[in-house]
């Protein structure tokens, strides 16, 4: 009894130890990912940021990948009835033409999908030539991978013998990189923060005369778009020229910031649109809600006036 009870003793401790390894690989993937995802975002503004001990970013990668596997669910199955149809006789080139409608047509109809689902929490609607593009790679990608999958599992001998070399974990590898890359630059810029995702702030700033120059008081003297921050600077974009819709990035220092007034949310690729329209009461009748100075209740002890939690 004793030798069957340290037994069991043992085997739980095993269990967590293994348990505790799989979330702290998972937790580093999607941080990963999330570090991929918003810096491809970012860099539309050229803002590149190494910090890494930032909690969106996890947020950020469990997006992707939630969205990657949507878009990718028709492409798995489709790999994997490719290599199974090896077995029941079926020509390679008749697999081939089934596998290749499959992926022509398939994808359409995920976008169709994640484009409702998605549609609650965007700023505006993802543009379909985004969903398309973002749902051919993610198909393509997995129906490789299933069909590796399937020749793994049903293969005897070495694991190069199996599918498995260090060239295709690379090609794997990169694969991932570029998904996280497309998704960061199409999707992610137009969903809600609250979601994980990148929807940058529409704002009027009040900041320090004192501490900020007269030019960058005059730039953000009209509504501008909250890109992204961290405790030492706060990166927003503002309207250069109406007339040609251009957006220029400006950086000020957070302890700079005395205050703000929130309009909404805006994706990156209709920034330029909003903030450079002549009618500036479409702003203002869109998104009333407002704070300022002494009763703002966004305001937060150093933080600037500027609300953490839309960028945590």
């Amino acid at each position: 009894m004793a030798e069957s009870g340290v037994a069991d003793h043992q085997g739980l401790r095993f269990r967590l130890r293994d348990g505790a390894q799989v979330v702290t690989v998972t937790l580093a993937a999607l941080y990963v990912i999330g570090f991929i995802v918003a810096n491809a975002y970012l860099a539309r503004y050229e803002i590149v940021r190494f910090d890494l001990v930032r909690g969106r970013y996890v947020s950020a990668g469990l997006l992707c990948v939630f969205v990657a596997v949507i878009a990718a669910s028709i492409g798995w199955p489709i790999g994997v009835e490719y290599r199974s149809g090896d077995g029941r006789g079926k020509s390679k080139k008749t697999r081939q033409i089934t596998a290749l409608l499959a992926l022509t047509l398939g994808p359409g109809v995920v976008a169709l999908i994640l484009r409702v689902l998605l549609a609650p929490i965007t700023a505006g609607h993802v543009p379909w030539a985004g969903l398309l593009s973002f749902t051919f790679v993610s198909s393509g990608v997995a129906a490789t991978l299933g069909s590796a999958a399937h020749k793994f599992a049903h293969s005897r001998g070495s694991l190069r013998g199996r599918g498995v070399t260090p060239i295709r974990v690379m090609l794997v590898g990169l694969a991932s990189v570029a998904l996280a890359s497309e998704f960061g630059q199409l999707i992610y810029p137009y969903i809600f923060p609250a979601f994980g995702g990148g929807a940058a702030v529409l704002a009027v700033v009040g900041v320090d005369s004192a501490a900020t120059p007269l030019v960058l008081r005059e730039a953000v003297g009209r509504p501008v778009a909250l890109v992204d921050r961290d405790d030492v600077e706060v990166d927003l974009v503002t309207c250069a020229d109406t007339t040609s819709h251009q957006v220029e990035k400006l950086s000020l220092p957070a302890s700079a910031i005395r205050w703000t007034s929130l309009r909404g949310f805006v994706s990156a690729r209709d920034a330029a649109s909003v903030l450079c329209r002549r009618d500036k009461q479409a702003i203002n009748v869109s998104w009333p809600r407002q704070s300022h100075l002494a009763d703002d209740p966004l305001r937060r002890a150093g933080s600037g006036g500027v609300r953490n939690d839309v960028w945590r």
